[in-house]
């Protein structure tokens, strides 16, 4: 083999937004919080690093498209965190444009999750919430700025 000696692969990475604006990368099983950001480059560690001190990192470019450098995990790769956590990013989108209840979201979400992700996902009084909460803050931020200008051109 000439170039490079090892084995170039398909490397799929999924992006997730975080709910205080914050994004979280995920890559085959593990997933990653960005620590610095370069004109060239993104080095993101692992969600892990301050609970168990996992060195596990991956330096990105900045379209995070392309992996530069990866860090090997201290512990096993957890495919079905990586699912709950897409489940609940997933919940937050739906609740930010959909006119269904609150319940009505999260049973749709979790039908298509697998009987793993179901079983980790968390107390559901907790997330039945978020998607409610979701949808206020989306409305708001639309409806703040209207009613500002309004109540400024009347004054």
């Amino acid at each position: 083999m000439q170039g490079n000696s090892w084995l170039a692969y398909l490397v799929i990475m999924e992006l997730i937004a975080l709910t205080r604006g914050g994004t979280k990368l995920c890559l085959e099983g593990h997933m990653y919080v960005k620590k610095i950001a370069k004109k060239d480059w993104i080095r993101w560690q692992c969600v892990k690093q301050r609970s168990i001190g996992c060195k596990g990192a991956v330096t990105t470019d900045q379209n995070v498209k392309e992996v530069r450098s990866l860090t090997i995990h201290s512990h096993p790769a957890d495919k079905v965190a990586v699912e709950v956590a897409t489940v609940r990013s997933t919940l937050r989108d739906t609740a930010k444009v959909s006119k269904a209840r609150p319940m009505q979201i999260l049973s749709q979400a979790l039908l298509d999750a697998s009987n793993e992700v179901r079983a980790n996902i968390g107390d559901l009084n907790t997330i039945k919430p978020d998607p409610r909460t979701q949808k206020r803050r989306h409305f708001l931020r639309i409806l703040l700025p209207s009613l500002t200008s309004t109540l400024m051109g009347s004054g």
